[in-house]
């Protein structure tokens, strides 16, 4: 990626941060008691942008929960942000806020959502390339082989996916196709 950039100096280091996130947990945070209903509503859900980064995280890896939206009806979930590596050096309060910007840049809602948009997309990209075939799924005419009665796509290995390369249309290859 460093020598695809614009800037070709020989000294120029990239740094990364991988960032884990689980949506789908079961946790429910809700507003002590004693809280004034009308402020928080009925149901007493934490305020968008709430972050949980003590107490229930892990003791000494950098993890948070993030409640980066309204819960409109029923109870607001958050989602769980795992950092696995960082060279980038964020501290947490910058990289729960960079989190929590990204998750008001979805390109399918005018409010925040979930998760950060890149991350969404990368999953409607995934979910979209699973009846994307590779050029061996085709026999010597060039019509799909039938793997059998399933509509899902036939399951490929990592060194299968890793050593085919997929190409888009030109046409689509600098679109979102997956919105």
């Amino acid at each position: 990626m460093c020598e695809d950039s614009v800037n070709h100096e020989q000294d120029q280091v990239c740094l990364f941060a991988f960032v884990h996130s689980m949506k789908e947990i079961h946790n429910e945070y809700l507003m002590a008691n004693g809280l004034n209903r009308s402020t928080y509503g009925k149901t007493l859900n934490v305020e968008a942008g709430t972050v949980i980064d003590q107490g229930i995280t892990h003791p000494s890896q950098f993890d948070f929960y993030l409640c980066s939206q309204a819960a409109i009806m029923g109870t607001s979930r958050p989602t769980l942000y795992h950092v696995l590596h960082d060279d980038i050096g964020f501290n947490s309060d910058d990289l729960q806020q960079l989190t929590y910007w990204l998750c008001h840049t979805d390109m399918r809602c005018t409010k925040s959502v979930s998760i950060p948009a890149p991350v969404h997309y990368a999953h409607l990209a995934a979910y979209g390339s699973r009846s994307l075939k590779f050029e061996d799924d085709r026999d010597s005419e060039g019509s799909m082989i039938d793997g059998g009665d399933d509509d899902e796509p036939q399951t490929y290995s990592l060194d299968d996916i890793r050593t085919q390369l997929m190409i888009l249309d030109p046409k689509v290859a600098d679109d979102m196709w997956f919105i």
